[in-house]
């Protein structure tokens, strides 16, 4: 058991990576950017410096390269230290892709009318992930092939948050109904696409 240390002003997910490394999408300086945190030495490596918002970060194998899956409000791909210069930027979310030890992100969605939130992995081709395209957030399948968010929900209110265990096509999805957060489970049909 080990505190966290200070310099985190806020975490916002977590992932593990091994038995001693994990992976944060945190706040140290008022902008959430992605970290590694080695629980041995007490001691992180920033991965992401930025004024882009860098969230739901999830340690995966995506294409056979392991490295980090998360959602960006970012508009380049290139990762490096940059300043803010005096307009904050008000991007939607897409999805990207930072292999360990890469200088470059890959895009993985371009939306820029609507926004996907809380990716992760299906299989080694295809990320689940959340979706606001008709302004109600649905489950979203992005395949390998073409990048494209297809729906695979089509509900009458938003989705919270959303977990899925792949070998048994479970999926578990949280949402407000009757002014309570209600725990719904069911079963993934990746070929059932449904227009929102």
């Amino acid at each position: 058991e080990q505190i966290i240390p200070e310099e985190f002003q806020r975490i916002y997910s977590m992932s593990y990576i091994d038995d001693t490394d994990y992976l944060f999408s945190a706040s140290t300086d008022g902008w959430s950017d992605l970290y590694r945190y080695l629980s041995k030495r007490r001691n992180n490596v920033r991965l992401t410096e930025d004024f882009y918002d860098d969230l739901d970060a999830q340690y995966v194998t995506y294409r056979g390269q392991k490295g980090v899956l998360f959602s960006s409000n970012r508009q380049i791909d290139s990762i490096y230290a940059m300043r803010l210069d005096t307009i904050l930027p008000l991007n939607t979310f897409d999805i990207y892709f930072l292999a360990d030890n890469a200088k470059k992100a890959i895009q993985l969605t371009n939306t820029p009318y609507s926004n996907e939130r809380q990716p992760g992995m299906y299989d080694g081709n295809n990320i689940l992930c959340l979706g606001d395209q008709s302004g109600i957030v649905n489950t979203y399948l992005v395949q390998r092939d073409n990048n494209k968010p297809v729906a695979l929900s089509n509900l009458d209110r938003n989705i919270k948050m959303h977990s899925f265990q792949p070998e048994s096509k479970r999926y578990i999805r949280t949402s407000v109904k009757d002014g309570k957060y209600q725990l719904f489970i069911s079963q993934l049909d990746l070929t059932q696409a449904v227009i929102p």
